[in-house]
């Protein structure tokens, strides 16, 4: 459900660029108007915070696959 809502906050209302990834690969939506403005949308394993800082290569994984 919250990737639904900030996909059309980003996307349909702002005009951004978005990237979406969930437990799997990525997706990429690309706006018509403005494909320098982008935003990512990131799931983690679990569902609390405390995942990012407990696994020290996973925002290296995230920001090697987001470039």
């Amino acid at each position: 459900m919250e990737f639904s809502l900030l996909k059309q906050i980003f996307c349909n209302l702002l005009g951004y660029s978005y990237i979406e990834k969930r437990r799997n690969q990525p997706t990429f939506f690309t706006s018509n108007h403005d494909r320098f403005s982008q935003v990512a949308v990131i799931n983690t394993r679990e569902s609390n915070i405390r995942d990012i800082s407990e696994n020290e290569t996973y925002l290296d994984d995230v920001f090697d696959l987001l470039r």
